[in-house]
């Protein structure tokens, strides 16, 4: 049979030659260039080990390669396949100069400079492995037990599975050919990290093909042997599946969805994992912090701008940002904050946010601003969230809006020692206003609803210097009461045996003994 009427055509063969070498996946040609020597044996058998194979008892290592698909003859002696080169031996960047990968870690902060770099080389296999390692060690796992129940909540700046999937799908659907001489690039930043690799997919998978549930069929590989490796350390799946595998894995964590990203040219691919946004939030806490104690605030207040432009649903970076902007006395920014979470935060974060803002308000001195915010409808908190923000009004002597706001926490605040303790304080300080203002009978109730929180408060296992402090404001609400002078005199000597270094304690049951009630 002619080669014409086999193939349909006639092609010279100088042609035919090209186009049958054209069909041989890159990977699995010859090294004309490379010997056997350069392959290091030590290497394909720790492989071997890996993967339990049975050719680890063969003791001729050309046997061995024969048997992996190796090395091909040429010319009656073995030549090194692609795949060997990249592989398996000690550096395979002699060859093909983009057979490395790059792993750079920048900085936080306005500036972003580089932070730490490393570069992985040697076979492909101890390149993945080796980044893998070091990529695991920059990641931090938060484990979080929930109040109701012994279920535990967790999560990772990154889950290792998407990052593994990301590195495996970079190194093997690259190309390693002479014009592509860039390394596979791992980009670290404060919020995401990005893996690169070169070029971009092969015709036939588009940008649709990057969905969650997309599926690709009939599209070949640019290196299928190498991909025969990594589906024997099974790091590697069938064709595109680490893809699903990445949506999964960042859906489990609680992470953004992956990002895909290549040019039109297709002369990169970009995959892209945003950092767990609690990790963000809680990494910019840290660095403005150490940055405030450099004395750069406007580096701090930049950074956590920053990061609240990226994640506007979340609540601990709509805190912090609204406290420092109540720092400047910039409250109408601060409102602007607390708006932005309210349409689009989870409603588990508002009366955080709203406590922090009601702070802020207060703190810059509008208490009367405050109390209006914190009495509308959709505002109104309730239960702890109630009971942090009396805290703040109360230690900002708006004892009226603090009353409200304990009243508001309704049970919660049996079960809290503190806010029993500020309660009763703030019972005290409108028991003074209200008989200055003439109202007695009134004075005398929040006077005996506080000494009823106060012995409430001694009953519970407290610190000492709770006890010392329910003991002095109990002597005081005894003394104003009209009690037995002796009742709040032992109230007193209670509190400085718990508390002796607290001089008032003294100066107080001193001007008590010296009065005439």
């Amino acid at each position: 049979m002619k080669v014409a009427e086999h193939c349909g055509d006639y092609l010279p063969g100088r042609q035919a030659l090209v186009q049958q070498a054209a069909r041989v996946p890159w990977d699995d040609r010859r090294a004309s260039d490379a010997h056997v020597g350069d392959i290091r044996e030590t290497i394909v058998r720790e492989f071997l080990r890996r993967v339990d194979s049975g050719l680890l008892d063969e003791r001729d290592p050309n046997m061995i390669y024969r048997g992996m698909r190796l090395t091909t003859k040429v010319n009656d002696h073995e030549v090194p396949r692609n795949v060997w080169l990249l592989l398996f031996s000690t550096e395979p960047t002699e060859w093909f100069r983009g057979a490395k990968i790059e792993v750079v870690h920048f900085a936080a902060g306005r500036g972003g400079g580089v932070q730490e770099e490393r570069v992985f080389t040697g076979g492909l296999l101890d390149q993945y492995h080796n980044c893998m390692r070091y990529l695991g060690n920059l990641l931090v796992k938060h484990l979080q037990k929930q109040k109701h129940g012994s279920r535990a909540r967790s999560w990772a700046s990154y889950p290792v599975a998407a990052i593994r999937e990301a590195l495996v799908n970079a190194l093997y659907h690259r190309s390693y050919n002479l014009p592509y001489p860039e390394p596979t690039k791992v980009y670290v930043f404060p919020d995401r990290m990005e893996i690169i690799s070169y070029p971009g997919p092969v015709p036939g998978v588009e940008r649709e093909h990057m969905a969650r549930d997309a599926v690709v069929r009939g599209v070949p590989v640019r290196n299928c042997r190498i991909g025969e490796f990594f589906k024997e350390l099974q790091v590697a799946e069938q064709r595109l599946s680490g893809l699903p595998k990445m949506y999964r894995a960042m859906e489990a964590n609680g992470s953004p969805p992956p990002e895909f990203d290549f040019d039109d040219g297709r002369t990169f691919f970009q995959v892209t994992l945003r950092a767990h946004p609690e990790y963000v939030a809680l990494t910019t806490l840290r660095d403005a912090a150490l940055l405030r104690a450099l004395g750069d605030e406007d580096d701090a207040l930049h950074r956590i701008e920053s990061a609240w432009r990226g994640n506007q649903a979340s609540g601990v970076l709509a805190v912090e940002l609204i406290r420092t902007y109540a720092r400047t006395g910039e409250t109408t920014r601060a409102e602007d904050v607390f708006q932005a979470i309210k349409s689009q935060g989870p409603s588990g974060a508002v009366a955080q946010v709203a406590n922090a803002l009601a702070e802020a308000l207060v703190l810059s001195g509008d208490p009367e601003r405050a109390r209006q915010f914190l009495q509308q409808d959709d505002v109104a908190p309730s239960g702890q969230a109630a009971i942090e923000a009396a805290i703040v009004a109360h230690r900002a002597r708006d004892s009226q809006l603090a009353h409200w706001l304990f009243e508001a926490a309704g049970d919660a605040v049996d079960a809290d020692p503190r806010a029993l303790l500020e309660f009763a304080q703030t019972k005290l300080g409108l028991a003074v206003e209200v008989r200055r203002e003439g109202q007695h009978d009134s004075s005398q109730r929040f006077l005996t609803e506080a000494r009823v929180l106060l012995e409430r408060v001694l009953q519970l296992n407290v610190s000492r210097a709770r006890h010392a402090w329910a003991w002095r404001e109990l002597a005081r609400a005894l003394n104003w009461l009209g009690a037995p002078r002796r009742e709040a005199e032992e109230a007193y000597r209670q509190a400085i045996a718990l508390l002796p270094s607290e001089e008032r304690f003294r100066q107080e049951m001193e001007g008590l003994r010296g009065s005439t009630r």
